[in-house]
């Protein structure tokens, strides 16, 4: 593991914890941790970062108490089973842990950019972006700068959809490994132009991250060849 790789690691442990803090009292995770709490009150306020022997008690204990999966899982069924994730977006904490739990399923993969369609997930593609040490790329939905060059895409399902994206030239280049991020998969047709970019590009997909997958009918629009990571996966 590289000393930036690990950095991000205790940094991520000071997140959990964050996290933990929420909903459990400084006493209980002491108990839980084996770590005093005037320290761990340290760590939760940011005055100091846990060492890598401390990291790893943390992640280790929360992990087992903590399921970012079932947070997410609350949170939609308390909205009725509707699927809005502005809340836990807001949440920093909660986004710098998915960040870290999805970025690590392709920490062995060289990504060197993460492409996002704007809105929602750029704040989580940025912080995987940077976990991964790799640039970032923002599809938007208009061309913002009438100087600059663009790829675009365009979709249209009969009778009344139709998605049109752009990406300006060189964010993407021939032997890019690129992972795109969005929060919710679930026609997958944002997917598939995403796809249909980096394939004008030149660059390589490796794979797609993303909070919440819903069904498996995407499959049909983004192909079955490409990787999906999530943490939650939501049956129809």
């Amino acid at each position: 593991m590289s000393q930036y790789r690990r950095l991000m690691r205790r940094l991520y442990a000071v997140r959990l914890l964050r996290l933990a803090k929420k909903r459990m009292k400084y006493q209980d995770l002491e108990n839980l941790l084996g770590i005093d709490s005037t320290l761990l009150a340290r760590y939760v306020s940011g005055k100091v970062i846990p060492g890598p022997e401390q990291t790893e008690k943390i992640l280790s204990g929360i992990q087992h108490v903590l399921s970012i999966e079932d947070i997410i899982r609350a949170h939609i069924e308390s909205m009725r089973g509707y699927i809005d994730l502005a809340p836990i977006l807001s949440d920093i904490d909660m986004l710098n842990a998915l960040a870290f739990e999805l970025s690590s399923r392709y920490e062995g993969d060289n990504i060197s950019k993460v492409l996002v369609p704007e809105t929602s997930g750029i704040g989580l593609a940025s912080l995987i972006a940077s976990i991964l040490n790799a640039d970032l790329a923002v599809a938007r939905r208009r061309k913002e700068n009438p100087l600059a060059e663009y790829v675009e895409e365009h979709l249209v399902v009969p009778p009344n959809i139709k998605r049109t994206f752009y990406l300006r030239r060189n964010l993407l280049e021939e032997g890019d490994r690129v992972l795109i991020v969005d929060d919710i998969v679930h026609t997958g047709l944002t997917l598939r132009i995403m796809r249909s970019l980096i394939e004008k590009s030149k660059a390589a997909l490796i794979g797609i991250a993303s909070i919440v997958v819903v069904g498996w009918e995407w499959r049909k629009v983004i192909g079955q060849d490409v990787r999906v990571e999530t943490v939650l996966y939501i049956t129809k």
